[in-house]
């Protein structure tokens, strides 16, 4: 079915390879994103509910 797809001496793993740091790299970066976001939304929090409560 997928003859002739890839260009000879390739397949889709070798172009999961090649995409594999880049995805890993990705993954990392969303997760830094989110655990910023995370202690961003925490420190608002705790700043407003210090200011309740003065």
């Amino acid at each position: 079915m997928l003859d002739g797809y890839f260009p000879a001496g390739r397949n889709g793993s070798d172009d999961l390879k090649l995409l594999h740091p880049i995805t890993v790299r990705l993954h990392l970066a969303a997760v830094d994103q989110l655990l910023f976001l995370q202690n961003n939304l925490r420190g608002c929090i705790e700043v407003k509910a210090a200011n309740l409560y003065q």
